[in-house]
C-alpha cells in the first residue's frame, strides 16, 4: 500500500493501519493521529507516516497482524512477540495491538536462512 492521498477517511485509515475504525478514532482523540484538514471525520497523510514512522509515505509497504507474522516465521505467536522483545523483529505498537511490515518479516526471514546455510557449511 502506499500513501497517495493527503487526507484518508476513518475506514481508509483501519484499513491502513488494520485495525477497527473505532481505534482509529479513539488515536485521533488522544493525538495519537492527526486529524486532516477537511470537515468531515479524517486522517491526515502525515499523521499515519508519523504514526508508522515512516520515511518515505509513496514507498510500498504492508502492516501484518501478529498471527499471520507467525504464519509466515512458521512459529507460535509467543516466538513472534519474543523476537520483538529481543530486537530482531521491528513492530509498532496501535494501543494494545501490534503490527509488523512485511518487508522486516522478509527480512528476518533471508537472515535466518543466511545463518543456517553457514552452520551448515560450517562458516559460522
Amino acid at each position: 500500500m502506499r500513501l497517495l492521498k493527503s487526507n484518508y477517511t476513518l475506514e481508509e485509515a483501519a484499513e491502513i493501519l488494520r485495525v477497527s475504525k473505532r481505534a482509529v478514532g479513539y488515536f485521533l482523540k488522544k493525538g495519537i493521529l492527526i486529524r486532516g484538514k477537511i470537515l468531515r471525520p479524517c486522517v491526515s497523510r502525515m499523521g499515519i507516516v508519523r504514526l508508522l514512522g515512516i520515511k518515505n509515505p509513496y514507498e510500498k509497504f504492508q502492516l501484518l497482524q501478529t498471527r499471520e507474522v507467525a504464519k509466515q516465521l512458521e512459529r507460535c505467536i509467543n516466538s513472534v512477540y519474543r523476537y520483538y522483545e529481543e530486537g530482531r523483529l521491528r513492530c509498532i505498537k496501535l494501543g494494545k495491538t501490534s503490527r509488523f511490515f512485511q518487508k522486516d518479516v522478509e527480512e528476518f526471514l533471508r537472515l535466518r536462512e543466511q545463518i543456517i546455510k553457514q552452520k551448515d557449511t560450517g562458516n559460522l
